[in-house]
């Protein structure tokens, strides 16, 4: 009965140092991503314990102009114009991995403050955060200006010595989510994941939903009551387009 006691115990002891070990493991492997994931999710969500504000970074947010070149090497002429980009880093990283952010239509543009929480969380978790300032943007105008934004500013922080060029990312909400997805065509491979939120995949199709006030999907419609800013929106590129009032 000792021994079966004995190596009952042997076994639970092994049993447990096994399950320690790959607890050290995952910690190694994955603790910098679970840490950052539950940093991020605290620092955002209301309501969230803030467990994690322990290991966070301090961050630094500059206004950065850059020069970029419109036209082609082919081009009889080729301007340049200058793009400025919110840049969000972390203090005390040397080279990090970066996401682009890129908002639907707000009138606050690069400074509207959800961006800006969510900005500042990436930033405090050690990924930094560029945010390509637009007009645009800000005054609610579709324009494949904003899908250079992004391009420009992906390679900007390619030649940049803070920034890990592998390891670009880019978020686009809302209208936002479809210039992510035509700027990342353009761009190859390159970009390291591209996350598009709530994007208008057909314009067209957009615009009819709206006026008929009717969704459409797989051939089968629902009824869908749009608030003004939508409304708004087709009204004012309608006008723009074909001059409807």
């Amino acid at each position: 009965m000792k021994k079966y006691l004995n190596d009952k115990r042997k076994i639970l002891s092994l049993t447990l140092k096994a399950f320690l070990v790959l607890i050290l493991l995952l910690l190694l492997l994955w603790g910098p991503a679970l840490y950052r994931t539950g940093y991020i999710i605290s620092h955002v969500v209301p309501g969230v314990p803030k467990w994690f504000e322990w290991g966070k970074y301090d961050f630094q947010m500059n206004e950065i102009e850059f020069k970029r070149q419109n036209g082609t090497a082919h081009s009889n002429k080729i301007d340049y114009t200058t793009q400025i980009v919110d840049i969000y880093r972390s203090i005390g990283t040397k080279k990090s991995s970066f996401v682009i952010l890129f908002p639907g239509f707000t009138d606050k543009g690069s400074k509207d403050p959800r961006l800006v929480n969510f900005a500042e969380a990436l930033a405090r978790a050690g990924i930094g955060v560029a945010i390509p300032q637009s007009f645009t943007i800000r005054s609610s105008v579709f324009t494949s200006n904003d899908i250079d934004r992004i391009r420009h500013t992906f390679r900007f922080l390619q030649g940049e010595n803070y920034v890990d060029k592998d390891k670009i990312g880019i978020i686009g909400f809302s209208v936002a989510g479809s210039y992510v997805l035509r700027a990342a065509s353009e761009l190859g491979n390159k970009p390291l994941f591209i996350l598009s939120l709530g994007a208008y995949y057909d314009l067209s199709e957009l615009i009819v939903s709206i006026l008929y006030e009717k969704a459409f999907y797989n051939g089968k419609e629902r009824t869908w009551k749009p608030n003004s800013f939508p409304k708004k929106l087709v009204r004012d590129y309608l006008n723009n387009q074909i001059g409807i009032e």
